[in-house]
């Protein structure tokens, strides 16, 4: 990316100076096109990672919390029946 910036702000070297810049600004933007390209790829990769750790998260917490009113229910029939 560095080195297409330097060519475009370097001087012309021939007499079709108007072709080489823009052939150089075309190559610029071809560049900018395959980073916008990576980071949406990126973009969707990463909020694929999030949407599953948050079902995972959300699975984990349902189990959980359904594992710790199952044994409270547990506990309190053994409370109402400790007198028998």
């Amino acid at each position: 990316m560095k080195q297409l910036a330097a060519e475009i702000l370097a001087p012309p070297t021939s007499a079709n100076w108007f072709y080489c810049l823009f052939s150089n600004i075309k190559k610029l933007l071809q560049a900018d096109e395959e980073v916008v390209g990576r980071c949406e790829t990126v973009l969707n990769v990463t909020m694929a990672e999030m949407d599953a750790y948050h079902s995972q998260k959300v699975d984990d917490l349902k189990s959980i919390a359904m594992d710790h009113l199952d044994g409270e229910i547990a506990f309190y029939e053994q409370v109402i029946r400790f007198p028998e």
